[in-house]
């Protein structure tokens, strides 16, 4: 046993005298230090320029800036082992958050120091100056079929440096819809695509001491809630829908908020917040009761949307919309904000150019094969244009008409209906009008769309919009000193569905009926016509009680 146990521990030592001087003759790995080269940039802001307010910390922050405003920085190139990279020369890039760089787009290192100013706008909250070393460069272009298509690739090591904390304020509800300097060639927020949280409190400039909030809940809907900031009362631009996708259970008309924050976006031309977070004004005991607004018409006035105002810069062949043009900082500044619609006129008229019953304006007239023959019989007649409806509320049949020269012909071999239907005494001049002149203006609805001879008194809305969205529309009063008289003001779409559930617009005794005051939000809908609608409120003042459920 004995001489069994030695010669195994001879074959270990043997092994291990082979193993050593394996390793003797030479190692199986290699120790290399690291490449040095550029791993980062530190980045110091020495002095900002056009600013006002306070000395730029936390507890006195600069105010949100107008214009734009100068950094002054000084800059190193930081190699792998934390020193000054002497040897690195040469661009990198500037970015700012949240902000926007306008001058320059980038920056010169020589022998590893930068140092300059650098211009930027739309700065707010906590802000940061970064230096990133990539830059966009010419690549190989992409073949797309038998194109060949130029591409911009990056090009650097992605190192990157940011400067100290810039303290600015948080921007007002107005700062973030509107601002001279950074939007007036188009509609869209002043501060688009941005993670912001409001500056709600703002006790020295809005209505109330207590310390709390100054934002107002003025709307609570399905998706979502309207605040007006009423710190700038009196200067519009002052008002916001939080989109919330979701009732929001927390919340009522009527509340204060002390903190709002969210993800501002443009939906169809309306300035929004998605994904909000808020906090309302509470005690100590976290009751809001004592900060609720009883009465918020008297704390924020519906504004009345006139007549003027929504031919503000339109032109005469869209003034029969309301709003019609981007370009109308008028009634822009009452986006999202409680208005007041008076002595209005209702829908005549709902016309149906869904003919497939998808809630979709067709392509294609009708899926009928008679309806077909009778349309390709009504198109062989000299100078005619196919005219078509289909279930007017007021006369459910199917109609066909033609036009000769501006003119319903009542002997086409289809037009079975005279003008729309309308005798002789209702339609002395049988001159063919559009009766929907909103979606007439759209590409490919024309065609689809009903044009009839329809008294000037008479407006109509389109049945899908209505049973899709629930939007009808109404007639604000005509201009008295138009010239020649109207009959009608420019129309404006109106919603009703989650207020006034039962109340049918369709209705006989609610066709063309007029109705003293309409009051609720104010929203833009780019796609529609007309862009502008008011989704009618809650208040006991905002429908008469006559149409009330």
């Amino acid at each position: 046993m004995a001489k069994k146990t030695m010669r195994v521990l001879a074959g270990v030592l043997g092994t291990g005298l082979v193993l050593l001087a394996g390793l003797a003759a030479g190692p199986c790995v290699e120790q290399r230090s690291l490449e040095n080269g550029l791993a980062s940039f530190r980045v110091t802001v020495v002095e900002v320029q056009g600013i006002a307010g306070g000395d730029g910390t936390l507890a006195a922050p600069w105010d949100v800036p107008e214009n734009d405003v100068g950094l002054v920085f000084v800059a190193e190139a930081i190699d792998q082992h934390g020193a000054r990279m002497l040897d690195y020369a040469g661009e990198a890039r500037f970015r700012i958050t949240p902000g926007e760089i306008v001058d320059p787009a980038t920056v010169t290192f020589f022998e590893g120091r930068a140092s300059g100013t650098v211009s930027v706008r739309k700065v707010f909250g906590r802000t940061t100056l970064w230096i990133e070393d990539v830059r966009w460069v010419p690549g190989p272009p992409a073949q797309a079929g038998m194109d060949s298509v130029e591409q911009i690739v990056p090009e650097g090591t992605w190192a990157a440096g940011v400067s100290n904390i810039l303290h600015f304020a948080n921007p007002s509800l107005r700062q973030v819809q509107y601002q001279p300097e950074w939007v007036l060639k188009n509609d869209t927020s002043a501060l688009a695509d941005r993670f912001v949280e409001f500056d709600c409190k703002r006790d020295a400039t809005g209505p109330f001491t207590d310390g709390h909030g100054q934002l107002l809940v003025t709307g609570i809907f399905n998706e979502g809630f309207f605040v007006t900031d009423l710190a700038d009362q009196g200067l519009g631009f002052n008002h916001l829908y939080s989109y919330s996708y979701s009732y929001p259970e927390d919340l009522d008309e009527g509340d204060r908020l002390d903190r709002l924050v969210g993800t501002t976006q443009d939906f169809s031309g309306c300035t929004q917040i998605g994904f909000p977070a808020w906090t309302r004004a509470m005690d100590a005991n976290h009751d809001n009761r004592p900060f609720k607004v009883a009465d918020i018409d008297a704390a924020v006035p519906p504004a009345p949307i006139t007549t003027e105002m929504c031919r503000d810069d339109s032109k005469p062949t869209d003034a029969h919309q309301c709003g019609y043009s981007k370009a109308s900082f008028v009634i822009e500044a009452l986006e999202s904000a409680r208005v007041r619609l008076e002595d209005v006129h209702t829908t005549d008229l709902f016309l149906d150019c869904d003919f497939n019953s998808d809630l979709e304006l067709p392509l294609i007239s009708t899926d009928n094969p008679e309806e077909y023959a009778c349309r390709d019989a009504c198109l062989k007649h000299d100078g005619a244009t196919l005219l078509t409806v289909k279930r007017v509320r007021a006369k459910p049949e199917t109609l066909w008409a033609v036009s000769t020269e501006g003119r319903c012909d009542a002997d086409a071999d289809c037009a079975s209906l005279r003008c729309g239907g309308w005798t002789d005494e209702d339609a002395l001049d049988h001159v063919c009008r559009v009766i929907c002149p909103w979606e007439a203006d759209i590409t490919d609805i024309r065609p689809n769309c009903m044009q009839l001879t329809v008294k000037p008194e008479f407006i109509c809305s389109e049945l899908s919009t209505l049973e899709q969205f629930g939007q009808w529309g109404v007639a604000l009063p005509p201009d008295p000193a138009a010239d020649p008289p109207e009959v009608n003001g420019p129309q404006i779409s109106v919603i009703s569905r989650e207020t006034l559930v039962t109340y049918d617009p369709t209705a006989q005794e609610n066709l063309g009926r007029d109705i003293a005051v309409l009051q609720g939000n104010l929203r833009q809908v780019r796609a529609a016509r007309p862009r502008w609608l008011v989704i009618i409120g809650h208040g006991p003042n905002d429908v008469p009680p006559e149409i009330r459920d």
